[in-house]
């Protein structure tokens, strides 16, 4: 984030605005991406998808499940605004 944050600063004049980790929720997304792959696993094959490559995407599906819930990996959203903006609080304020 730092890295993205530094090179934002340096070549524009745009600024984080808004930041949400989605890391759990991702998680989440590949675990039912993966059940969907193999609840149409006949239908993929039927494509002519070979073997190897339906034992290497579910491999994939589940490598990077683990990944974000062990957060060795994560994801976020990142919402930039140029100086101007005066666009509203994303997040509700608290009462």
């Amino acid at each position: 984030m730092s890295v993205m944050c530094s090179a934002l600063a340096r070549v524009t004049d745009m600024r984080l605005f808004h930041l949400e980790d989605i890391t759990p929720h991702y998680a989440r997304t590949l675990r039912e991406w993966r059940a969907r792959f193999q609840a149409n696993v006949e239908t993929i094959r039927s494509m002519g998808y070979p073997e190897g490559f339906l034992r290497m995407w579910e491999f994939y599906l589940c490598y990077c499940e683990g990944g974000f819930l062990e957060r060795s990996i994560s994801n976020v959203q990142m919402l930039l605004t140029k100086p101007l903006c005066r666009r509203e609080s994303i997040v509700p304020v608290m009462s």
